[in-house]
């Protein structure tokens, strides 16, 4: 009976050590079974939470100009909610990180999160990487000011640009408004009359280090009155 069961406890032991070293990487590290692949996924969330918040960040600031207390709760209360989702989305990718390994540990990942301090600061910035966002708002020109000369008014915004950015007009645009190449300034021209206008142009930000360059088409609309 006792050799039975010193059989039973060594047999026991072999697989309790197979299954040990099944569980563990080459370098010594837990093999959680849990590949790089969702990190893209979970980055690809987090890019979509930022862009989602900073859209909602100018939505506050356009209901703010335009004086409607109603518009501007809601706004608000749509930032709130973005605030939320791109927190949840910001722990969910560094959870991604610490199982896959690119992050070696939870106290890590707070670490960089607090201090931006990381031993790999390649990985760390590309982390940090926000999207390109692009925003327009409508202006409104004086009709009487254009009466003495041309006007000029920056209804574009652009956050997160790395590279150059340039700006171009496209064809059949209205003739009284035209726009900078490099600084994205609109023009109205001297005498343009009291009505709504339009341009649409396509912007481009020049990518860096091999990165692609980033293209979106916006209208510009601009109200003389």
């Amino acid at each position: 009976m006792r050799k039975n069961n010193m059989i039973t406890i060594i047999l026991m032991l072999v697989i309790l050590m197979t299954f040990t070293s099944a569980a563990y990487a080459n370098d010594g590290t837990i093999n959680l079974a849990l590949d790089h692949d969702e990190v893209p996924s979970k980055q690809e969330a987090y890019n979509n939470a930022l862009t989602d918040k900073l859209e909602a960040e100018s939505e506050v600031e356009i209901a703010r100009e335009s004086g409607d207390q109603k518009d501007l709760d809601r706004a608000i209360e749509h930032l709130k909610d973005m605030e939320i989702a791109l927190r949840e989305a910001e722990q969910e990718l560094q959870d991604a990180r610490c199982a896959a390994g690119e992050i070696g540990s939870i106290e890590e990942s707070k670490l960089i999160e607090e201090t931006g301090i990381s031993a790999d600061r390649e990985e760390t910035d590309r982390i940090k990487a926000k999207p390109v966002v692009i925003k327009t708002v409508t202006k409104t020109i004086k009709c009487r000011k254009l009466k003495k000369k041309d006007q000029f008014c920056r209804p574009i915004t652009i956050k997160n640009a790395k590279g150059d950015v340039s700006f171009s007009a496209q064809k059949n645009n209205t003739k009284q408004l035209s726009i900078s190449k490099s600084t994205g300034r609109i023009r109205i021209k001297h005498n343009t009359g009291k009505g709504k206008y339009k341009l649409k142009v396509k912007i481009r930000v020049k990518g860096k280090e091999g990165d692609a360059d980033y293209v979106k088409n916006v209208t510009v609309h601009i109200i003389v009155k």
